[in-house]
């Protein structure tokens, strides 16, 4: 009996130990979906483009539709609230001797509902194409910068909640290095012109400054982008 006892013992210790350090890696696995988001987003609305698709998702009712959506190059490019490779010349208006010497506040930036505070993008003042994956968190009324956040990805869009009490962050994370490249692709690269790929995401934080909810959107998209409106 002993030995029968001593070889199940060599059969499942070795399971119990595999399964622990499953659990391990499992819990050290970066979520998609951060806890707490549920119903938090109800009204936020993502319009997005990529691969010549435009989409819209709806967050409501503690989920987020996605709809086929259309293509606005008005939005794209007038909006304050989404990202721009140049300059735009109505962030001077904004209080940038707040961020430091050797930055700038620029699009996307976005201005609370009651005018009390402000999100918006910071990028180094050197000229650069590269989206910023910082943005500053600034107390209008009081001009006090409050937090610099780095995103992690690049900040493409921001948006408030219409109670000022969160905001949003549409961030898209770079993965043309993890996307299979076609001969379209191939083209594009020998031209000189290669082909970014990019997965995007909506994130929620509040006013500290803290992630309380993160949701993928899309992922691995041509040339994603997108801009939030928050209602």
């Amino acid at each position: 009996m002993r030995a029968l006892m001593q070889g199940d013992m060599k059969v499942i210790l070795p399971l119990i130990i595999v399964a622990i350090a499953n659990l391990v890696l499992m819990s050290c696995v970066p979520k998609d979906h951060v806890d707490g988001c549920n119903s938090l987003g109800n009204g936020l609305r993502i319009n997005t483009t990529g691969g010549g698709e435009p989409w819209v998702f709806m967050w409501s009712g503690g989920g987020i539709e996605k709809q086929k959506g259309v293509y606005s190059s008005e939005d794209f490019s007038f909006r304050s609230n989404i990202h721009r490779p140049a300059r735009d010349e109505r962030s001077g208006k904004l209080p940038q001797d707040l961020v430091g010497a050797g930055n700038h506040l620029d699009v996307p930036f976005a201005v609370s509902h009651n005018g009390q505070m402000l999100i918006s993008s910071v990028y180094p003042d050197e000229f650069t194409l590269i989206i910023s994956n910082r943005f500053a968190i600034i107390d209008l009324k009081n001009r006090k910068l409050l937090r610099v956040i780095d995103a992690g990805y690049y900040v493409a869009s921001l948006a408030w909640l219409p109670t000022d009490k969160y905001f949003a962050v549409l961030s898209k994370q770079d993965v043309t290095s993890q996307k299979w490249k076609g001969p379209g692709d191939w083209i594009w690269g020998f031209l000189g012109h290669p082909r970014q790929y990019y997965t995007l995401y909506v994130d929620i934080y509040n006013l500290e400054g803290e992630m309380v909810c993160r949701e993928l959107l899309i992922d691995k998209v041509l040339q994603g982008r997108g801009y939030l409106d928050w209602e």
